[in-house]
């Protein structure tokens, strides 16, 4: 436990506990966003379209919409249902609506772990903190943590696949670094040549772009 508390990870996972505990008493507060009802018809619609592949029912254009939603993404949406309709379940006094707010606001931690983990490559945890705290208290970016099912699982995501893309340069160009773990000689025989390391960082930037591209919401 000490040693978890000198970490560069403590601070983040603090400030993270205490957003959780707010968040858990306001989470509540916020109303219907505008574009909010289209993307629950659009998730709904999206675990309905996976019935066809059991034969139960057919495929129809009208289960990619509505409106232009059919040209992005569902998995964040298809996501937050799941935690809706699974909270609404255990707690069916609050509103499932809540629980999709809630689901944004988680993802919002999420970003707050991508921004940490970048600012904290480069100054002292305590700095980074400071730089994540202040960007977790604009009352902006607050609000929308609740009610914006696009935006923020967006930033999220973003910040996510940078943060991976960073971690495989650090993986294949730091060679002798002690804090990573070491790899059996025959790998690192196999890995040796320059050519094949740029195909791995090569790689690792195809994976990342491919979890932004697929996993983000519009």
């Amino acid at each position: 436990m000490a040693s978890f508390l000198r970490s560069k990870w403590a601070p983040l996972v603090g400030l993270i506990a205490i957003n959780l505990l707010v968040g858990l008493f306001v989470f509540t507060d916020y109303g219907e966003s505008w574009d909010e009802n289209s993307i629950f018809i659009y998730a709904a619609n999206t675990a309905k379209a996976y019935g066809t592949l059991f034969g139960e029912g057919e495929m129809h254009p009208s289960l990619y919409g509505p409106f232009n939603l059919r040209f992005y993404g569902p998995f964040f949406f298809v996501l937050a249902r799941g935690i809706a309709t699974v909270g609404h379940d255990i707690f069916p006094r609050i509103n499932e609506l809540d629980f999709w707010h809630l689901a944004y606001f988680l993802s919002f931690q999420l970003a707050l772990t991508g921004l940490y983990a970048l600012c904290v490559r480069w100054v002292s945890r305590w700095a980074a903190l400071g730089a994540t705290l202040l960007f977790n208290t604009q009352p902006l970016l607050w609000g929308h943590a609740f009610i914006n099912p696009k935006d923020i699982p967006f930033l999220a995501f973003f910040l996510i696949s940078v943060v991976c893309g960073l971690w495989a340069v650090d993986k294949i160009t730091s060679g002798e670094n002690p804090s990573i773990p070491k790899t059996s000689n025959s790998f690192r025989r196999t890995f040796a040549s320059s050519e094949k390391r740029w195909f791995i960082l090569a790689a690792w930037v195809a994976l990342s772009l491919s979890l932004f591209v697929f996993l983000s919401p519009p």
